[in-house]
């Protein structure tokens, strides 16, 4: 069975994203410790806060394991994919909107079949399972995106418009990752203070 490594960078909805990916792979593949012993390496990226983090850690990995498939997940924007193909010009791409797909796009690229997949759909985040970096605390993720238009962000560009979770989706996860061991909980989103506001609630009903 094909190994799979996945490491992720930045906010707590990437580290989310990065837990779901493992806990849908660990279905279909062994999930690896470290790159070393991985058939497929999947960087989980941020580049809200600029490329260049994001491109060193990829240039690091094409140099130590220049024949490993490669995967770059996580907040893509299309000037980035350009820039990576440089240095991997056989990278699958997979954007945090398409992140259930993870499977079939591990698949194709261990057929020799790069896949690039980046268009915004939505994607339910909550009741998927996971593989948690923390044993003790549990990240939820209560919606993705922003009510707001500001010119000099890039988290509208890349997450979208706000999509909110259903409440009693995200009640049942939360009571599941508690009954998993969880003592400490994170409900995190783009915009956490709007949650609600697109189907007609609000944060504090949540909260309650």
């Amino acid at each position: 069975m094909a190994k799979v490594f996945v490491k992720s960078f930045g906010c707590s909805a990437n580290i989310s994203d990065g837990e779901i990916m493992k806990g849908l792979l660990s279905k279909a593949f062994d999930i690896a410790e470290d790159k070393k012993s991985a058939d497929v390496i999947i960087t989980n990226i941020c580049t809200v806060k600029g490329d260049t983090a994001s491109l060193r850690e990829l240039r690091k990995s094409r140099e130590e394991f220049p024949h490993k498939k490669m995967i770059i997940a996580g907040c893509i924007t299309k000037e980035i994919i350009p820039k990576i193909r440089e240095f991997i010009p056989d990278a699958s791409f997979i954007s945090t909107h398409n992140i259930d797909d993870i499977t079939q796009v591990v698949e194709e690229s261990l057929n020799d079949n790069p896949v690039t997949e980046v268009a915004k759909k939505d994607c339910r985040k909550v009741l998927l399972p996971r593989v948690r970096k923390n044993k003790t605390i549990g990240i939820v993720q209560i919606s993705t995106g922003c009510l707001n238009k500001c010119s000099y962000c890039s988290t509208r560009l890349i997450k979208g418009s706000l999509k909110s979770f259903s409440p009693d989706d995200i009640v049942k996860d939360v009571k599941n990752l508690v009954d998993d061991g969880c003592n400490e909980i994170w409900l995190t989103g783009q915009d956490t203070a709007c949650y609600g506001l697109d189907i007609k609630t609000d944060i504090a009903s949540l909260l309650k």
